[in-house]
C-alpha cells in the first residue's frame, strides 16, 4: 500500500502526485504514514471526489506548529511543505482555507520546522518542562535553546518553575559525576590511608611502652649492680645487712659464682 511505503524508514520520495478516489479515507492514511515519514516536500493531489474538509484536516494536524501535547510534537512530520489540490470538474468540496493551509504547511527546513513547534510549546509550559523526559546530558542545550528563542525573561521564567527545579539542578552533569567518582576513590584511599597510620600510631605506643619497661628494668639492674658491688666492697656488720640486701647479695653471688 501507498501509505507503507510512506511510512517506511528507507522512502525517498520529496514528490508524490496521487488522484483518484481514494478520498478522506486515503488521505487520513497518508496522513497517518507522514508521522515517520523524514523525505516527502510536497503532495499533489489531482481531481478527487469524496475529498473534504476532514481529508484536510488529517494533513495539517500531523503538521500542525500548535500541537497540544509534547508527544504529538515528536510524532508530527517536519518535512511536508505543500499540499496542492487541483480543482477540476467535479469542484472540490475543500474550504478555501483548509485549501490554503495546505499550500502554506511551512517554508522551513525539517530541523527548524520542529525547532519551531518544540519552541511554541515550551514557551507555552515553560514552568513545567518534566513532561519533555530529558536526562542530564540534556539540559545544558535545553538551557541555551531558551535563551537562543526567548532571550533572558524565559530563562527566568524557566528556572523559577517550581516543577522544574527536579528536572535541572537533581540530575549531575556527566561532568559532575565524573569528578564525584574521582572525589569519592580518592576519599576511599584517604580513609585506608587512616587507617594505616592509626594502626601504626597504636603500634608504635606499644613499642614506646614496651621501651620504657625495658628501660626501667635496665636502669633497675644497674641499681641492683651497684648495690651488689657497694656490698660486697663494704664489710657490713650482720646487724648492719637487712634481709631485702641479704637476699639480693645472695642472688647475685649465686649469678657471678653458680
Amino acid at each position: 500500500a501507498l501509505s507503507d511505503v510512506i511510512r517506511g524508514s528507507d522512502c525517498k520520495i520529496s514528490r508524490l502526485e496521487i488522484s483518484g478516489t481514494f478520498g478522506d479515507d486515503g488521505l487520513q492514511s497518508i496522513a497517518a504514514a507522514l508521522k515517520s515519514n523524514q523525505s516527502l516536500r510536497t503532495i499533489d493531489i489531482g481531481n478527487s471526489v469524496n475529498l473534504t474538509d476532514a481529508g484536510g484536516h488529517a494533513i495539517l494536524r500531523v503538521t500542525s506548529v500548535n500541537l497540544n501535547t509534547w508527544e504529538q510534537i515528536m510524532a508530527s512530520n517536519n518535512t511536508l511543505r505543500s499540499v496542492y489540490l487541483k480543482s477540476r470538474p467535479p469542484p472540490l468540496l475543500v474550504s478555501h482555507d483548509i485549501h490554503n493551509a495546505l499550500r502554506n504547511i511551512t517554508n522551513l527546513d525539517p530541523i527548524p520546522t520542529l525547532q519551531q513547534k518544540a519552541w511554541q510549546y515550551v514557551d507555552s509550559n515553560i514552568e513545567d518542562l518534566s513532561y519533555t523526559k530529558l536526562e542530564a546530558q540534556h539540559m545544558p542545550r535545553l538551557l541555551s535553546f531558551v535563551m537562543e528563542r526567548g532571550g533572558i525573561n524565559s530563562i527566568f521564567r524557566l528556572i523559577s518553575g517550581r516543577n522544574n527545579i527536579p528536572v535541572l539542578f537533581s540530575h549531575p552533569t556527566p561532568e559532575r559525576q565524573y569528578m564525584e567518582s574521582i572525589m569519592n576513590k580518592i576519599e576511599l584511599e584517604n580513609a585506608t590511608l587512616r587507617a594505616m597510620l592509626e594502626s601504626e600510631r597504636k603500634f608504635n605506643d606499644i613499642l614506646h611502652k614496651e621501651n620504657n619497661s625495658l628501660r626501667s628494668l635496665y636502669e633497675g639492674d644497674i641499681a641492683d649492680d651497684e648495690t651488689v658491688a657497694t656490698t660486697i666492697a663494704t664489710p657490713l656488720l650482720p646487724e648492719e645487712v637487712t634481709e631485702k640486701r641479704r637476699r639480693l647479695c645472695c642472688r647475685r653471688l649465686w649469678e657471678c659464682f653458680g
